[in-house]
């Protein structure tokens, strides 16, 4: 095993627990080899979370489940509201509170319709 210190390749300087330099892997600052400390750790650490079934990945990251949930809901919602809104101004009753009476049907302003659609 060699530890480094420097910066990127070719230039680091290897202390010698070995004298064998770490061949095909990057070298970061702080003397971490890529590949072969942090990258098995990271692959593996994918690999577990790959094989977790659906139950205990709602265990684990109930946050993460709940921030998908809410912000995916609110894009849903974006979405239906112009349609939501169309439909509201056509039932009678909220033309008859919120509306106003043209020559005889009640009806909704267009200056209240487009402020009522524009976010």
């Amino acid at each position: 095993m060699s530890y480094t210190t420097g910066v990127g390749r070719g230039d680091a300087k290897h202390s010698s627990l070995d004298s064998e330099p770490a061949r095909g892997h990057d070298i970061l600052k702080g003397g971490i080899v890529v590949g072969t400390i942090a990258g098995d750790e990271a692959r593996q650490a994918t690999e577990n979370e790959h094989n977790l079934s659906f139950r205990d990945a709602v265990r684990l990251y109930p946050a993460s489940i709940g921030w998908s949930v809410f912000f995916s809901l609110g894009i849903i919602m974006t979405a239906f509201d112009p349609q939501l809104l169309g439909n509201l101004y056509a039932t009678p009753a909220f033309q008859r509170d919120m509306g106003y009476l043209y020559q005889g049907s009640w009806i909704i302003s267009a200056p209240w319709q487009t402020g009522t659609l524009v976010p």
